[in-house]
């Protein structure tokens, strides 16, 4: 059979490899904090940043996007009242691909509510071969469970005194945490390891320094929050939930 002439018609949207994606975040960084305005070029007519994380008083809404003018005229000037001496963002690890950059900061500042030695996680999506969108995961705004065995030996110590009565965690105990809870009323709850982000901005609604704000984040906190997901691992009556799946017999 014979085919007829086909005409090509190339695709208007280029692709852009990962190596141009990285130099374009790389600028982005360069410029956020010393000229603000040189972003503009980069910046996609589309393009929003969003903030997840949040502290009452202190930093506009958090998991809101921000245009190109609310991020350097109302954003921007948040962070110079946050760290007044300024901070030192070091790049410790870039990962893209043809659509997006992943980049994993240390900062360094000394800051309005302590040292500001946190983690920073930055997500850039691209279209057009500019930036149209950029989320920040800031460490020191995100609250999550971590593992409790540490603390044990002190449980029983607080509790006594009416303090520590009700825990969040994620992790099994040991048995005097479970004894001490019996003894004096106590309950240890726990929650899901990892989603840190997640929980800062579907469930934590209002973050305070209660003592020792010169720690930082090792600082007394007091937060208050919505459907946190937690459920009850150790009870006032002496029950462990991971005692008891254990014992479970398996057919």
């Amino acid at each position: 059979k014979e085919f007829g002439e086909v005409e090509a018609f190339p695709l208007a949207r280029k692709n852009y490899p990962a190596g141009v994606h990285k130099k374009i975040a790389a600028s982005f960084f360069d410029n956020l904090l010393t000229d603000p305005e040189k972003l503009r070029p980069i910046l996609h007519a589309d393009f929003n940043f969003t903030y997840m994380g949040k502290i009452e008083g202190t930093l506009l809404p958090y998991g809101v996007p921000y245009s190109t003018d609310d991020l350097l005229e109302k954003w921007l000037p948040h962070v110079s009242e946050l760290v007044p001496d300024g901070i030192e963002l070091k790049t410790l690890q870039m990962i893209a691909d043809k659509e997006s950059v992943a980049v994993l900061q240390k900062g360094d500042a000394q800051g309005k509510y302590g040292r500001y030695d946190n983690d920073y996680v930055w997500i850039f999506n691209f279209k057009d071969g500019k930036i149209r969108s950029v989320e920040e995961y800031n460490s020191d705004y995100l609250f999550g469970p971590t593992t409790a065995g540490r603390m044990d030996p002190y449980v029983e110590l607080f509790q006594s005194h009416g303090a520590s009565m009700v825990m969040i965690a994620k992790g099994n105990r040991s048995q005097r945490v479970t004894d001490s809870c019996r003894k004096y009323g106590g309950f240890y709850l726990g929650s899901i390891g990892g989603p840190a982000a997640i929980l800062a901005q579907n469930h934590i609604k209002k973050v305070e320094v209660q003592d020792f704000e010169e720690l930082g984040m090792e600082a007394v906190w007091k937060i208050e929050v919505e459907k946190f997901p937690a459920f009850i691992l150790v009870d006032d009556k002496g029950h462990d939930f991971f005692r008891d799946l254990n014992s479970c017999p398996v057919s």
